[in-house]
């Protein structure tokens, strides 16, 4: 047994060095047992095979080194001695579980609010409406609100969210006896929509508005050149909506205008003055574009024909 052959605490031979005694190379090498494999053997190819030569440090001899025993890597499983999962991937399990359990509540907690703080015939809130018709909803967040004793709105009506209605120019005055703002009956106000009354203005049934319409009986005046143009008193004119008519996005209906029955009136335009009915208005200042009669249709005809809805 070679005295400077290091041990393990069992007793085996963990970086061992072996050195030849004089033997002819390839005639065999000692083995970490004291004794000598045949050459050509297995246990002489597998030793070959584990081992190998390198040169002893401090006493520049060449020998065999057999190699202490390495842990087999690491594998996912369950068994014992594998990897355990590092604090940080637990925290953000953690961390994403939470968040989506808080954005879960925040959603619910916002559907709860825009449910309850809806304005109806039956929970009017802090406004008092000359009247609120049956069906009608006007969704959470509201827009400004002012002048509403003087504001009818019909039936079944859906006024989107930040959507103002206001009567006067400000806040407290007194618009006399009658309403000023009439809505009818299944009337649609997209979302952004203003609606502003000095003078009557009236919207007819089933007339549906897209987001951001702006429907007022006042306009600037710019008549004195010295003063400046928002101290100087606006005109003043009623406004009719005929109904079942459609105005699309970004429209705007200026002081003293009257939009006969199903009249469609074409995002952003600007529309100012008598509208018969049955047409299509489009441009600023708006102006008619196609024009429907008993007796030719509509004129220019259409490009496509009338779609027919699933049954």
């Amino acid at each position: 047994m070679t005295p400077d052959v290091p041990r393990s605490g069992n007793g085996r031979l963990t970086s061992a060095r072996v050195r030849r005694r004089g033997r002819v190379p390839g005639a065999g090498v000692v083995s970490a047992g004291g004794g000598r494999p045949a050459p050509g053997s297995r246990r002489a190819l597998s030793v070959a095979a584990r081992d190998g030569m390198c040169r002893s440090a401090g006493t520049g001899r060449t020998g065999v080194i057999i190699p202490s025993p390495v842990p087999p890597p690491c594998r996912k499983g369950g068994r014992y001695g594998d990897r355990v999962p590092k604090s940080s991937d637990v925290l953000t399990a953690v961390t994403a579980w939470r968040r989506r359990a808080a954005s879960r509540l925040v959603h619910r907690a916002d559907r709860w609010v825009r449910e309850t703080a809806a304005i109806s015939a039956e929970r009017p809130g802090p406004y008092r409406f000359a009247r609120i018709g049956e069906g009608t909803r006007l969704g959470y967040p509201q827009g400004t609100i002012f002048g509403e004793p003087w504001i009818e709105i019909g039936s079944c009506c859906i006024i989107a969210e930040q959507v103002t209605l206001a009567v006067g120019m400000l806040p407290g005055l007194d618009m006399g006896p009658v309403p000023l703002m009439r809505l009818g009956d299944g009337v649609v106000l997209g979302r952004g929509s203003h609606v502003m009354a000095s003078r009557p203005v009236t919207i007819g049934d089933n007339v549906y508005c897209g987001p951001n319409v702006y429907i007022t009986s006042d306009n600037h005046s710019y008549d004195d050149p010295d003063e400046p143009i928002g101290r100087q008193w606006p005109r003043c004119a009623p406004v009719e909506i005929g109904a079942g008519s459609w105005l699309g996005v970004g429209a705007i209906v200026l002081p003293g205008t009257r939009l006969g029955r199903n009249v469609a009136v074409a995002a952003g335009a600007v529309v100012r003055g008598d509208v018969p009915d049955h047409t299509l208005v489009a441009g600023a200042p708006a102006r008619v574009v196609r024009r429907w009669t008993p007796q030719d249709g509509w004129q220019p005809p259409l490009r496509s024909p009338a779609p027919i809805p699933p049954r």
